[in-house]
């Protein structure tokens, strides 16, 4: 099914969170509760982080919660498929933009969160390129997070230029992310 509503990601009616710290974590909220995706900045707690941020310039950065915030249907009425949040920077020289989906599984009923994920980030992509112009942002990145798999190693060359030249993002399969 596809996407029809206009929807602006930037609306500041929209909950989001302002950093420019070095290094901060994302974490998922309880979906049971509805709870969005948010910042940590406790780093004695890295090790329940799910996604983790490296911004050693201390750029200011948004994060934008998508799931649970922004609500975002197909044209059948149902509830569109969307990553867990967007972290961006909107600064002239430095417009960056990131799709971050977050997983926390690991095991063989669970082999494929890397699928599930990447399917989330396209959808969000998708959505968000038909209501804003991504090519503004110089560095576009998608991540598939996973906290239980941190060395998890993914090199289909092939796949990854694939998603690039048809989304004009970079797939990551990582649990951390530079800016």
């Amino acid at each position: 099914m596809s996407h029809t509503q206009k929807i602006n990601f930037f609306d500041v009616s929209y909950s989001r969170e302002i950093c420019g710290v070095c290094e901060v974590g994302i974490l998922d909220g309880d979906n049971e509760k509805n709870e969005c995706a948010y910042l940590s900045f406790d780093i004695t707690k890295k090790d329940v982080w799910e996604a983790t941020v490296s911004n050693e310039e201390e750029k200011e950065v948004h994060f934008l919660p998508v799931d649970h915030n922004i609500p975002i249907s197909r044209s059948d009425g149902k509830e569109a498929k969307r990553c867990d949040g967007i972290l961006f920077s909107q600064k002239e020289e430095q417009q960056a933009i990131f799709f971050i989906e977050l997983k926390n599984r690991k095991g063989k009923k669970d082999k494929r969160w890397r699928e599930k994920g990447i399917e989330q980030l396209i959808s969000t992509i998708k959505i968000f390129s038909s209501c804003h112009d991504i090519h503004k942002f110089n560095q576009r990145e998608a991540f598939v997070c996973n906290r239980k798999m941190p060395f998890y190693q993914y090199g289909n060359l092939e796949e990854l230029e694939k998603f690039k030249k048809k989304y004009h993002v970079s797939l990551n399969v990582s649990p951390s992310s530079k800016l």
